[in-house]
């Protein structure tokens, strides 16, 4: 019996079972917000390009309009609208820095959607060629650069060019 009373009672712990639980928890904690930080971000980024696609197809769009405005177009020697100018006898704006506004641009279905037609000369076709969609020879072509520009109500602006030849 004397060997049971020296017997002493094991160690207490410490917590250290609770402190590493407790580490445990702030490190998926941790990984749990970046993740959602991550998903966040993401749909921005699928929000902006929804609205960049959009604003392309509006201008692609707002191209095919202009085009077939400048296919009706009878006297391209002089220009007196906004939106179409003779870059032979003027000097169209810079369509990189401008602002698209009724003063230098035409409006295609709204505001946001506008373009502007370049005339940039009567050009001889050499030979004998047909052009397409007129009856009998060509002798010679005009040829126009349209630029369309479409922006949208949060800020996705985009620019389609061509050259027209008709």
């Amino acid at each position: 019996m004397t060997n049971l009373m020296n017997h002493k009672p094991p160690q207490t712990q410490h917590g250290a079972a609770l402190v590493v639980a407790l580490v445990m928890l702030v490190i998926l904690t941790l990984i749990g917000v970046a993740a959602m930080n991550s998903s966040t971000i993401e749909l921005i980024m699928a929000g902006n390009t929804q609205l960049q696609t959009r604003a392309l197809a509006e201008a692609d769009r707002t191209l095919t309009t202009a085009e077939t405005m400048a296919k009706g177009l009878t006297v391209v020697s002089d220009f007196s609208e906004a939106g179409y100018y003779n870059i032979k006898n003027e000097a169209a704006p810079d369509i990189r820095t401008m602002t698209w506004t009724s003063a230098n641009s035409q409006q295609a279905d709204t505001d946001m959607n506008r373009y502007v037609v370049e005339f940039t000369g009567n050009f001889a076709i050499s030979g004998n060629s047909e052009a397409w969609g007129v009856k009998g020879t060509a002798t010679s072509v005009d040829v126009f650069r349209i630029t369309s520009h479409s922006e949208d109500a949060k800020g996705a602006v985009r620019m389609v060019q061509s050259v027209y030849v008709r």
